[in-house]
């Protein structure tokens, strides 16, 4: 459990281990796009896992489309938005590659933020400006991979 959210986590899902870090972080983040009261902010998270941004943006008023390669997290995921009663229509899951993903996304979605966690280092090069995005939230996976993200922009 991070911050009231429950999480199912198969074997072969990527889900932070430290839960006191997780939390922080994303409480950082939900701080860092508080809208005010009424507007539903649109969020991206790419490389999503089992949801722990996803849940939590939807849980807190967002629009989440979330990304996620690995087909049992996606189902976890998707198992999790129905463990915390996630209101259908905040959230939508989509299993693939975010590099495969990002051209059809871009085409639709229009999101006010984009969370990438964890970033890789030779992922696809990502602006606000490819989205029109006002905020974007990059947690690398450790202190070396934050010095190596040559397409980050």
């Amino acid at each position: 459990m991070v911050n009231g959210v429950s999480y199912l986590v198969s074997p072969t899902a990527f889900f932070q281990t430290n839960v006191g870090a997780a939390a922080a972080i994303v409480k950082i983040v939900l701080e860092e796009i508080d809208q005010p009261k009424g507007l539903s902010p649109h969020v991206l998270d790419l490389y999503c896992g089992t949801g722990l941004f996803a849940l939590q943006l939807a849980q807190a008023g967002a629009r989440v489309t979330a990304v996620e390669e690995n087909r049992e997290a996606i189902k976890d995921a998707e198992a999790n938005a129905r463990l915390n009663r996630i209101p259908d229509g905040r959230l939508r899951f989509i299993a693939g590659r975010v590099e495969d993903e990002l051209a059809r996304i871009s085409s639709r979605v229009r999101p006010d933020t984009v969370v990438l966690d964890p970033a890789r280092p030779n992922g696809p090069g990502i602006s606000c400006g490819d989205f029109s995005a006002c905020a974007l939230f990059y947690v690398p996976l450790n202190k070396s991979t934050a010095s190596c993200m040559p397409w980050f922009k």
